[in-house]
């Protein structure tokens, strides 16, 4: 392994974060063309209230000249990978969980009080990373389901899924939400992925379609 790939290994080890040049070195991508992932990220965020910036640095390229890169956590890290190819964003995962192992988690801490405000923290996060998740696929015009069941007016995503269920629009198989196959000319649905808590994930999303027409047939 080269000396920049050493160099950034040992920043993502101290820092918990990761690199936009590590990023574009796993990906096989040009940083450049990682960076301006991450800008066009970073205004999607701002737009939906993200709370936390991404952290702009600089570095010495092989000329001693300065250059941007971006340090990102694992929240920030999984919200970048998600549109790209399934096994650009294994290595990312991948990598994370190397660096997660290099740190300490919540149940390895002796101090009780310690623990449980690290525990805290962990849960925070991905909750928070849930709900950004949630808010980006608004922000595309394909929602959650839970974001149309809360403007349908329904308890929970649960509740809503099970009035879908029995009106014959979506049923369950394997663990993953499908629609039936004489509803899928309405295109009410549109079949996705998400990565959450290093895991990629199958989900049903709802088009701007599906929305107005299950805000009219069940909001009250």
């Amino acid at each position: 392994m080269n000396e920049l790939n050493e160099l950034m290994k040992f920043e993502g080890q101290s820092t918990g974060k990761m690199s936009s040049r590590e990023i574009a070195e796993l990906t096989g991508k040009l940083h450049k063309d990682v960076l301006r992932d991450i800008r066009k990220l970073s205004l999607q965020l701002v737009e939906n209230q993200y709370e936390r910036s991404f952290a702009l640095v600089k570095y010495k390229d092989t000329k001693g000249e300065l250059r941007p890169e971006y340090l990102l956590d694992k929240e920030q890290s999984i919200l970048l990978i998600s549109g790209y190819d399934a096994m650009l964003r294994l290595k990312i995962i991948r990598r994370w969980a190397e660096l997660e192992a290099k740190q300490q988690p919540s149940y390895m801490i002796e101090n009780p009080i310690e623990r449980a405000r690290a525990w805290a923290l962990e849960m925070e996060g991905v909750q928070k990373a849930i709900e950004t998740t949630n808010k980006l696929l608004t922000n595309n015009l394909c929602y959650d389901i839970s974001v149309v069941a809360k403007e349908c007016g329904f308890k929970s995503a649960q509740e809503f899924n099970s009035m879908l269920t029995n009106d014959g629009y979506i049923f369950k198989q394997n663990g993953f939400w499908k629609e039936y196959a004489d509803k899928v000319y309405l295109k009410f649905f549109r079949h996705g992925s998400l990565v959450r808590n290093g895991k990629t994930l199958q989900v049903l999303q709802i088009t701007e379609k599906g929305r107005i027409h299950f805000v009219n047939e069940y909001k009250n």
